[in-house]
């Protein structure tokens, strides 16, 4: 399954998402209180213009038409309205009903003059306050929501996705161990910060990764072939140099194998021990060089007869075989042939043979002293 990828974005966008709504917030407060400020004000201005332009009206129009200041209030008053609607005042356009104006003439020493009053009505000017708020906090919330889309770009383009891609090198390099992937971490850096040096401590992580795998696989086959050697070594510290088969170290190894064995009471072996009659003599008088292809011979026989037991020379002139599977149960004609096959080649030799009995035998060596009493018994015979 994939991997979700893209977090950091999410957890960015979410931050300047409650930053945008916070200075949206602000910002319409602000205006509210700002725009109700400022129509105060030009309310205040524009009352005091209304009432100058009025009174100048009145005044020129009661000296040239000649009339009685009563009879032109209502017309002049109307007049100022329609003028009043093209002034370009902005909280006031084509909302001239949503104020009255006032005037009373008064006579002094013989000048026509007047009281003029202006009222806006709160609702209206309310309706103003709130119109320009909420026109100014769309504009500063849809700016704020396009510099913010800008900024995520931003961000993404040359922040999260260069951390998205080195993640993805890294999960690359995870499944394959692939040492390349360092190459290309080192050739997607363009920049100098903090990303391109994580990226390059990346890189260089990978690199000594492979270098430590390199030396681990290295010290692995050394220690395969130390290994190898080892046991080659142990193989020929237990093999007999002149005949080739075990020697007296691999066969008292494996005498405690069987003592381990004999713990089950189902336990079978038998031992037989074979001994080449004057073989000092041999060396002293025909020399070693005869007196060794004797002892290869009799391994040889020794070797052929017992084919399914484990043959061990003991000794200079003394072998030992622990009788296992078909030949144990064969032992007393294998033994017959043995011997026959021995004196066929004009060698003199003894064999002894002993089978493993629970109730005489403590352990394997007990089978052994047995079988080697019974050939020094049959090497006395033959004397």
């Amino acid at each position: 399954m994939k991997k979700k990828t893209g977090g950091l974005l999410i957890k960015f966008a979410s931050l300047f998402l409650v930053f945008s709504a916070v200075m949206i917030f602000v910002a319409g407060v602000n205006t509210f209180f700002i725009q109700q400020n400022i129509i105060y004000e030009q309310m205040n201005a524009y009352a005091d213009s209304v009432a100058a332009h009025l009174a100048d009206t009145i005044s020129i129009d009661y000296q040239r038409m000649g009339l009685e200041a009563e009879d032109y209030v209502e017309e002049n008053v109307n007049r100022v309205k329609s003028d009043f609607k093209l002034k370009d005042v902005f909280f006031v356009k084509e909302k001239a009903e949503d104020y009255s104006i006032h005037y009373r003439p008064v006579v002094v020493n013989g000048i026509t003059k007047g009281y003029v009053g202006v009222v806006l009505e709160d609702g209206y000017i309310d309706g103003v306050i709130a119109d320009n708020s909420k026109k100014f906090t769309v504009g500063v919330a849809i700016a704020t929501v396009i510099m913010m889309a800008f900024l995520l770009l931003y961000v993404y383009f040359f922040h999260i996705k260069r951390l998205i891609d080195l993640k993805e090198k890294l999960e690359v390099y995870t499944k394959e161990k692939d040492p390349k992937i360092a190459q290309e971490i080192e050739k997607s850096v363009k920049d100098v910060d903090e990303i391109a040096s994580l990226s390059m401590q990346s890189s260089a992580l990978i690199l000594e990764l492979d270098n430590y795998m390199k030396n681990m696989m290295e010290i692995k086959e050394e220690l395969t072939d130390t290994k190898k050697q080892a046991e080659a070594l142990s193989d020929l510290s237990k093999k007999d140099a002149l005949t080739g088969v075990r020697n007296k170290v691999a066969y008292d190894h494996e005498i405690e194998k069987l003592n381990e064995d004999i713990k089950n009471p189902d336990a079978r072996f038998g031992i037989v021990v074979v001994d080449i009659n004057n073989l000092r003599v041999i060396n002293e008088t025909i020399g070693h060089e005869k007196g060794n292809e004797v002892i290869r011979t009799v391994c040889h026989i020794v070797c052929e007869v017992f084919r399914h037991s484990p043959v061990f020379r003991i000794g200079a002139n003394e072998f030992a075989v622990i009788l296992k599977n078909e030949d144990y149960y064969e032992q007393n004609d294998l033994a017959k042939r043995l011997l026959f096959d021995i004196e066929k080649e004009e060698i003199s030799a003894a064999a002894g043979v002993a089978l493993y009995s629970p109730a005489i035998d403590m352990n394997a060596k007990d089978v052994f002293t047995r079988a080697e009493n019974a050939m020094m018994s049959r090497k006395k015979e033959m004397r």
